[in-house]
């Protein structure tokens, strides 16, 4: 995700990368688990956040 938003390929602002922060903290937390589940779920949840910025501003991913 961090690769992605320095290479400036798509534009997120600032509550979505405040989001994105506290994602990636509990992405952290679940790879040390064995909740396979969890952590597709916050991977998910990061690429919708990112769709969702992008809707709007720069059309479809």
């Amino acid at each position: 995700m961090i690769r992605i938003l320095d290479e400036g390929r798509y534009r997120v602002t600032e509550p979505e990368i405040a989001e994105l922060n506290a994602l990636d903290a509990r992405l952290v937390e679940v790879a040390d688990s064995d909740d396979d589940a969890a952590f597709i779920d916050i991977l998910n949840r990061m690429r919708e956040t990112v769709r969702r910025g992008v809707r709007g501003r720069k059309g479809r991913l």
